[in-house]
C-alpha cells in the first residue's frame, strides 16, 4: 500500500469526486468487504465510502461502510482519534476555566450590588 504525500492525496481525491459526479463511477449500496448494507446517509446517499489503496490509481477504491473504512486505517486512524480526544479535553478544560471566570465575576457584581442596596 502506498499512503503517498498530501499533494497526492488531494489530487486522486478531486479526480475521483470529479469522475463520480459525470457518473463515470457509481457508488455502490453494499460493502465490498463485509458485504453489509449500512443505509442512506440525510442526503439518500448510501453509507459508503471510498477507500484508495494507492493515491497513484485515483480511479481504483474500495467502497467500505464505515466500519470497515476505520477498521483499514491502521495506526493513522488511531493517532487522529487520539489527537480529536485531546482537543476535546483541551477545549472542555478552557471553556470550564471560561465560565469558572464568568461566575466569579457575577458573584462579585452581585455582591457588590447587593452591598450598595443594603442587602448583605
Amino acid at each position: 500500500m502506498t499512503r503517498g504525500t498530501e499533494r497526492q492525496k488531494a489530487k486522486a481525491r478531486s479526480v475521483f469526486a470529479i469522475a463520480l459526479r459525470q457518473g463515470k463511477l457509481k457508488r455502490p449500496i453494499r460493502c465490498s468487504k463485509c458485504r453489509d448494507k449500512p443505509g442512506n446517509d440525510n442526503f439518500g446517499r448510501p453509507k459508503i465510502e471510498a477507500h484508495h489503496e494507492d493515491y497513484r490509481k485515483p480511479l481504483e477504491v474500495q467502497w467500505l461502510c464505515l466500519k470497515c473504512h476505520r477498521g483499514r486505517g491502521g495506526a493513522h486512524d488511531a493517532d487522529r482519534v487520539i489527537w480529536v480526544k485531546k482537543a476535546v479535553r483541551s477545549r472542555r478544560r478552557s471553556q470550564r476555566a471560561f465560565w469558572d471566570q464568568h461566575a466569579k465575576i457575577h458573584n462579585k457584581r452581585k455582591l457588590s450590588r447587593d452591598q450598595a442596596r443594603g442587602r448583605a
